[in-house]
């Protein structure tokens, strides 16, 4: 007979104080976090689950998550499975408590980095010197960019005027 799930799973655990990260040691994702599979080939309930996830619903008796939840980890180790660095929390909040934690930084580029960026710093700094007297029309034609583009820079859309260096 297959051994339960609890310890198979915890069988792939180095736990140590309960103050600290108890780490998976099989297979993990790309990203870190330990990967476990559950369920039964024989009735298709067979599927991979997030190591974390599972230590999470080991620990409280559960057999599923709630829909729209997540398990967060208060120590931000992919590879802990310490059901008291476990939480449940939303989308909005792991993805907020990533970013304070500076865990997920953006990887959209402002400015000329942007990779969908038409102008460069140069050319906005030139919009905001010309200020008004040249039209939209004609700056769009002579920087080879869409009348609402410029528009966009002069109010402040898309080209902050502080994103644009100081000198030329």
């Amino acid at each position: 007979m297959r051994q339960s799930v609890d310890k198979r799973f915890w069988a792939k655990v180095d736990k140590r104080e309960s103050n600290v990260c108890w780490l998976w040691q099989a297979t993990k994702t790309s990203f870190g976090y330990g990967s476990f599979r559950m369920g039964s080939l024989l009735d298709g309930t067979r599927r991979k689950e997030m190591a974390h996830r599972v230590a999470y619903m080991l620990a409280n008796n559960v057999t599923s998550l709630p829909t729209g939840k997540v398990v967060m980890h208060s120590c931000d180790n992919p590879q802990c499975v310490n059901p008291a660095h476990l939480s449940l929390g939303t989308y909005a909040e792991n993805g907020k408590a990533a970013y304070d934690r500076k865990r997920r930084v953006s990887t959209i580029k402002a400015g000329q980095g942007h990779p969908g960026a038409k102008l460069t710093e140069k050319d906005v700094q030139y919009i905001h010197q010309t200020g008004y007297t040249k039209s939209a029309e004609q700056l769009a034609q002579e920087l080879n960019v869409s009348r609402s583009t410029i528009t966009a820079v002069r109010t402040g859309q898309n080209w902050n005027f502080t994103n644009a260096k100081t000198t030329v």
